[in-house]
């Protein structure tokens, strides 16, 4: 009898596969005032809507706060 368990290559590649897409980010990491200012300013966004009744107003304002977000990284960083 066998039991079938998980191949230790198919995760090696898996995480070299990660790391190929993750060091190039930690390579070169944001100024600090764009990620004091954009982030600070997406979680206080998310904290407010994670407040609001109902579910399709908390989602639509948790999209707003994303779009936010990224519009202000790409003003910073551009």
């Amino acid at each position: 009898m066998t039991v079938a368990g998980s191949n230790p290559r198919r995760k090696l590649s898996s995480l070299s596969f990660a790391a190929l897409f993750v060091t190039p980010l930690l390579s070169s990491p944001w100024p600090v005032s764009v990620e004091e200012d954009c982030l600070l300013k997406y979680a206080n966004c998310v904290d407010a809507a994670s407040d609001l009744p109902g579910f399709w107003r908390r989602s639509g304002e948790g999209i707003l706060c994303y779009l936010d977000l990224m519009s202000c990284l790409h003003r910073r960083l551009v």
